[in-house]
């Protein structure tokens, strides 16, 4: 490969990541597992969540993810959620979590100057839109 070509590519690396981005497991204790390759795996405070990642959590367990944009989702006992979207487009920042079942609490950051930040908590019968601030929700 070129000395060009490697400057294009990592050029080209920093362009678009930004558009995809994920999440990590900040805190957790009891039963964790991340959804991932086809099979629940144990999640490790080094585990990474993805746009293909769904979270579970225990009995008496719990966790805390850390998005890239500063936000933070609290899952509670008995907890399952996916995450849909986890897109940080700088013209459109974009979050989506899916609650299957069990309770959430999320610290949503305001984005910086005018930008809107789409943050969205879904169950199967409604949709929560969130601007920077705090949301706490619950499905049985």
């Amino acid at each position: 490969m070129t000395q060009v070509a490697k400057i294009s590519l990592t050029i080209l690396f920093f362009a678009i990541a930004p558009l995809f981005a994920d999440g990590r497991i900040l805190s957790m204790h009891g039963k964790v597992q991340v959804f991932e390759k086809g099979r629940w795996a144990k999640a490790e405070l080094t585990s990474k969540i993805t746009e293909a990642s769904s979270v579970q959590v225990g009995y008496r367990s719990g966790a805390i993810i850390g998005l890239q944009d500063g936000s933070q989702v609290s899952l509670k006992s008995n907890t399952v959620v996916s995450f849909n979207t986890l897109g940080i487009d700088t013209k459109k920042p974009r979050t989506e979590v899916f609650v299957v079942q069990g309770t959430l609490s999320a610290y949503v950051k305001k984005p910086e100057g005018n930008t809107k930040h789409v943050f969205h908590v879904r169950t199967p019968t409604m949709i929560v839109g969130v601007r920077g601030s705090f949301v706490e929700l619950s499905k049985n």
